[in-house]
């Protein structure tokens, strides 16, 4: 999992889940998304619930 802020005027905060098994070169995008700071484990998996109003937003192609 990544976690990260790209540079620029705007700070957005996105994260990326992948898996990469044993013998292959390219990874699996498992989930992606944009949106707030996720400051620890917690706060990650309220964002990743579907229920919740401040889940990721991975309706948009931020180029992962």
């Amino acid at each position: 999992m990544i976690h990260y802020v790209p540079g620029g005027i705007a700070h957005s905060f996105h994260i990326l889940i992948a898996e990469l098994k044993h013998g292959n070169i390219s990874p699996r995008v498992i989930r992606r998304g944009v949106g707030r700071e996720l400051k620890d484990y917690k706060a990650l998996l309220a964002a990743l619930d579907s229920n919740n109003s401040n889940k990721l937003d991975d309706s948009l192609d931020y180029g992962h």
